[in-house]
């Protein structure tokens, strides 16, 4: 289906919200196919409207392709849980702060804050969007 990026985000928000009802006020549904086919819907309405887009994770797992945490869409779908967010172009930066954040050493959630806030805003800045899985 394809529909605008207006749209793709205004639908996920409303499965987000209905899906944090269904799961009692406190966090999403477990399982949810309906907020979880809305992430791929903004892929899909981010390349629309952009002509590309590209996926990245935050967290990095030692299965994780460090070279890789930011790379374009190809079309295939994506996995529950294989991306964390959808940015319209290549950025860098967030690239950057994405190694940054996995390589220095873990020394409390204070400091550890500091480094998502960080790739959050550079997300938001970037014009992408960040996916809930459920």
């Amino acid at each position: 289906m394809t529909t605008t990026l207006a749209a793709a985000k205004k639908r996920h928000l409303r499965a987000f919200m209905n899906s944090v009802r269904q799961g009692g006020g406190f966090c999403p549904a477990e399982a949810d196919d309906v907020l979880n086919d809305t992430n791929r819907e903004l892929i899909a309405a981010m390349k629309e409207h952009h002509g590309t887009c590209w996926l990245g994770k935050i967290n990095l797992y030692k299965e994780d392709d460090r070279g890789c945490v930011i790379w374009e869409w190809d079309g295939e779908l994506v996995y529950n849980w294989g991306a964390s967010f959808v940015v319209p172009a290549f950025d860098e930066e967030l690239r950057r702060l994405i190694i940054f954040r996995d390589a220095v050493p873990y020394v409390g959630t204070a400091n550890d804050y500091e480094w998502v806030k960080a790739i959050h805003d550079r997300i938001e800045e970037s014009g992408g969007h960040h996916f809930v899985w459920s």
